[in-house]
């Protein structure tokens, strides 16, 4: 049983949060997945500070992925996530920064993400991802090499 909360569509797809009863905690879910739904006479008060695009947006951000990612951006929350998408992480301002916690099946993936940024960063963790970003930047300079035109 679900108490819906709200209506998020993120990336082409639909997603209702809420309440679950089975694993008694906040939950999120692709409407396509659905198979059945049967309404129930019960009700419910939503909580009055529950946000379903935050709700969704923290709970794909911390999915089991392999490895967890921190990065501090030099821009403001809007141009951080006008540039990276919500969908990469949860964004945290901090000062004239932006923190950026997520999780990724691919470092390498992760560092062409940052690569392409047009304001200034640091990692914070891991050490493997800086690692990832100098390959890129090492294979990006190879690319720019002139090549006997």
């Amino acid at each position: 049983m679900l108490n819906p909360y709200g209506l998020v569509f993120r990336g082409g797809r639909w997603y209702v949060s809420g309440w679950c009863h089975l694993r008694r905690d906040l939950r999120s879910f692709r409407l396509d997945r659905i198979i059945e739904a049967t309404p129930l006479e019960a009700s419910f008060d939503r909580p009055a500070d529950f946000d379903p695009a935050a709700h969704l947006a923290h709970s794909i951000a911390n999915l089991p992925r392999a490895t967890a990612v921190s990065v501090r951006l030099h821009t403001d929350l809007a141009h951080a996530v006008e540039e990276l998408g919500r969908h990469i992480g949860v964004f945290t301002p901090d000062g004239n920064a932006v923190l950026l916690h997520a999780r990724t099946d691919s470092l390498t993936w992760f560092a062409r993400q940052l690569a392409h940024q047009p304001y200034d960063f640091e990692i914070l963790d891991p050490p493997a991802l800086c690692d990832a970003l100098v390959q890129q930047a090492v294979r990006l300079q190879r690319l720019a090499m002139p090549t006997g035109r």
